[in-house]
C-alpha cells in the first residue's frame, strides 16, 4: 500500500510542498516532531522497502527538508532574457544556454549574450563568447567555498553548512543533467559531499554560496589579490596607471574604488532586470 500510494502522490509532483506530509498525515505537525517522526520512519523503511521506492520517498523527504530552509534558493527554472520564455533547468557544467523558443544563447550565470560577432570595443575574443560581469560564476567558480563565505560573512548574510534535518549525508542529491550514450537524462550528481558544505559536493556548494552573492547584489572585488585586480581593470578597460612615488596600498586601494565606481553592479547586470 505504501509503495502505490507514494507513486501516486508524488507522480508529476516534484517541486510540490507538502507531498510526503499529506502522503503521511503529518502535515500540520510541528517542525520539530516532523524531523524526529521522519528520520524514524527512513531508518525503518530503509530495509523493508524495494529500493527505487525508498531512494523516491528519500528523494521526497529531502526536497521537503529544502523546500523549507529559508537559506535554501531552489533554482528550478530558468528565463530567458530576450524573450522571457521560462522552462525547466537542471544543472550541468555548461552556462551557456541557448533558448528553445527564439534561439537567443545568453550565460546562465548573468544573462549576457553569447555572440560571434563581438559589438564590445577593443575586444580581442575570436569566436563564441559572452562578457561576464564579476559577480558572474563564471569566475566566481573558481574561488574556494571558505573565501565565498568570507565574503558573505563581510557582508552579513547567513549560508549553510549543515544538510537539512532528516536528509542523507555522503551523496550530493543535486539533480543535473548528464551525458549518457548520446542522451541527457536528469539524474542526482551523486558526487561525494563534504563536511561543512551543507550535504552538498564542493561544485555545487560553490554554486549556493555564488547564488546568495547574486541575489544580495555583493560584489566581490574588496577581496581581490593584486593580480586579480589589475586583471579585472584590464578586462573592464579602467585605466590602471600608477602615479608617480603612489606606494603599493595607496595605488592598490585607489584602483579598487575606481573599479568599483566606474565599473559598478548592481542593475547594471542582466540578471537583475
Amino acid at each position: 500500500m505504501f509503495p502505490a500510494a507514494l507513486h501516486h502522490r508524488c507522480e508529476g509532483q516534484t517541486h510540490q510542498r507538502h507531498g510526503v506530509s499529506r502522503l503521511l498525515g503529518a502535515r500540520h505537525q510541528r517542525p520539530e516532531h516532523l524531523n524526529s517522526y521522519f528520520s524514524t520512519l527512513d531508518i525503518q523503511l530503509r530495509e523493508c522497502l524495494e529500493p527505487e521506492v525508498y531512494e523516491l520517498f528519500h528523494k521526497k523527504l529531502t526536497e521537503q527538508a529544502l523546500i523549507k530552509d529559508p537559506k535554501f534558493l531552489w533554482c528550478c527554472h530558468v528565463t530567458c532574457p530576450n524573450c522571457r520564455f521560462q522552462y525547466a533547468l537542471s544543472k550541468g557544467g555548461c552556462m551557456h544556454f541557448c533558448c528553445s523558443q527564439c534561439r537567443y544563447q545568453f550565460c546562465s550565470g548573468c544573462n549576457n549574450p553569447f555572440h560571434t560577432t563581438c559589438a564590445v570595443d577593443e575586444c580581442s575574443v575570436s569566436g563564441l563568447h559572452a562578457h561576464h560581469p564579476r559577480d558572474c560564476l563564471f569566475y566566481l567558480r573558481d574561488w574556494e567555498p571558505s573565501r565565498l563565505q568570507t565574503l558573505l560573512q563581510n557582508n552579513g548574510v547567513a549560508f549553510n553548512t549543515e544538510p537539512p534535518p532528516g536528509t542523507q549525508t555522503g551523496l550530493c542529491g543535486v539533480v543535473e543533467q548528464k551525458d549518457e550514450g548520446g542522451q541527457q537524462p536528469d539524474s542526482d550528481c551523486a558526487a561525494q559531499t563534504q563536511p561543512g558544505h551543507a550535504g552538498l559536493c564542493e561544485k555545487h556548494y560553490r554554486e549556493y554560496l555564488v547564488s546568495l552573492i547574486n541575489s544580495h547584489s555583493i560584489d566581490p572585488a574588496p577581496l581581490y589579490s593584486s593580480n586579480e585586480l589589475l586583471l579585472a581593470c584590464r578586462r573592464y578597460k579602467v585605466e590602471d596607471l600608477r602615479r608617480e612615488g603612489e606606494d603599493s596600498f595607496t595605488y592598490f586601494s585607489r584602483l579598487l574604488q575606481k573599479l568599483m565606481d566606474e565599473e559598478p553592479l548592481g542593475d547594471k547586470v542582466p540578471r537583475k532586470k
